[in-house]
Order: C-alpha cells, then structure tokens, then sequence
C-alpha cells in the first residue's frame, strides 16, 4: 500500500471504531466476492458457465446471480431450447417416458419452425 492509503484505512479504522486489522480483513474478502462474482459474469456471458454454475462460484444464490446479470446487461433468461434440454434432463433422471415423449414432440415442432412451440418457452 501507499502511504496515502495506509493513511486512509487508517482513518477509516479510527472513524469506525474497528481495528486496523478487521478492516483490512473486511476489505479484502469483500473485493474477492466482488471478484468472484466478475468472473461468474464474465463465464455466463461467454456461455462457458449455465446460471446455477455462475451463481455457484459466485457464491451466491441464482436470484441473486440473475440480478447481476441484469445489472450487466447480460440476458440471463433461458431459450426454449434450453427449456427443452432442462425437461429432457428431468425425464431421464426420473425415468419418465412421458416427458421424454413431450420433449421429443416440442423438440421437432420447433425445429419444423412451428411458431406455436416457440411462443410458449414456460413448457
């Protein structure tokens, strides 16, 4: 640190009324969050991490995630075909054949291009 930084934190610590070690503490984990958080972001936006994986390393909750996203600019709402791969993911880890139906009928409806399957991504 410079000087005049040290100076600072060390008025902050005497302002506050907290040791100069708690501060500095407190300062750096609050800037490896702020960090965690940027780098959370920048994976999502680069589509290397899906939300639960950003919010995971960002540790925090997926609220709390898409809300940064929002903050950033960067669309955190899923597609209809990241819709259909989340159903396809819950029909086999249930072994559910009628999802697994579903999924397959919206599947080839959308790559036919049927506006209908499009329109309603809440499947």
């Amino acid at each position: 640190l410079t000087a005049d930084e040290a100076k600072v934190l060390q008025h902050i610590s005497e302002t506050d009324h907290v040791p100069l070690d708690v501060l500095v503490r407190k300062f750096l984990l609050d800037g490896l969050d702020d960090y965690r958080i940027e780098f959370a972001c920048r994976g999502y936006a680069k589509g290397r991490l899906n939300l639960s994986g950003a919010a995971r390393i960002a540790n925090i909750n997926i609220e709390e995630m898409m809300n940064h996203l929002d903050r950033r600019g960067i669309e955190w709402r899923p597609t209809f075909e990241q819709h259909l791969d989340g159903l396809a993911n819950l029909a086999e880890l249930f072994n559910n054949d009628i999802l697994r139906q579903v999924v397959k009928e919206e599947r080839a409806k959308y790559n036919a291009g049927d506006p209908d399957s499009s329109s309603s991504p809440s499947v």
